[in-house]
């Protein structure tokens, strides 16, 4: 019974009539040395307070039993112990944790809900990707176009240079260089597409979808 969580065991037993010299004894009053034996035929095991069985043929107890049900989606995790999610806790998970109050959150507004809650900007601030940090408008609009004037600058400069690369290319080199000098510029192409990728996604990232709405679990 160790660590089975059983309390009691019942062993259940009937009376057998040994076998006379090998060959079952029809008549029991004239067989020489018979005798009866009781033999055990089944078992049954009585879990021990706070306890149940996972099946009706489980070998133990080892399902917890809580005498009043989690609430709120807890788990019973050992006799009258509740385990319970992320914004809820009490004995048996029914109180609602108040993150505003005990976590503050939010950079600015928050708002409780039931096993959650929300953040909000002020005025002239906008709430990030992070759904908790709030940022002024104008700063990011400032960012945003820096980035965007970089772009175009790269825009200009790279058809500007591709231009000048290739003519630089047609004058200058010979017949046995030439192939050479165009994988260099091929490779000077290349490195300046990467970093207009590069910009365009950090054009991108500065101005992110944002629902004011939306709940933070």
């Amino acid at each position: 019974m160790k660590n089975k969580n059983v309390c009691t065991v019942y062993v259940y037993r009937k009376s057998v009539i040994k076998t006379y010299q090998g060959v079952p004894c029809r008549d029991p009053a004239n067989c020489s040395g018979l005798r009866t034996y009781s033999a055990p035929v089944a078992t049954r095991e009585v879990c021990c307070r706070g306890w149940d069985t996972t099946t009706t043929v489980a070998d133990g107890c080892f399902k917890p039993v809580c005498q009043t049900p989690c609430r709120n989606g807890g788990r019973c995790t050992a006799p009258d112990r509740c385990t319970c999610p992320a914004g809820f806790t009490g004995k048996h998970c029914e109180h609602d944790v108040n993150e505003c109050k005990e976590q503050k959150p939010c950079d600015q507004t928050c708002y409780n809900t039931e096993g959650s809650y929300y953040c909000t900007c002020r005025d002239g601030f906008m709430l990030q990707s992070d759904r908790q940090t709030c940022k002024k408008i104008a700063e990011t609009n400032d960012l945003a176009t820096e980035a965007r004037d970089m772009e175009n600058d790269l825009d200009v400069d790279y058809d500007s240079l591709d231009i000048r690369l290739r003519k630089l290319e047609q004058m200058m080199a010979s017949r046995d260089d030439r192939q050479e000098l165009s994988k260099k510029v091929q490779y000077t192409m290349d490195a300046i597409s990467v970093l207009k990728s590069q910009v365009a996604r950090l054009s991108q990232r500065l101005f992110p979808p944002v629902d004011y709405g939306n709940r933070v679990h």
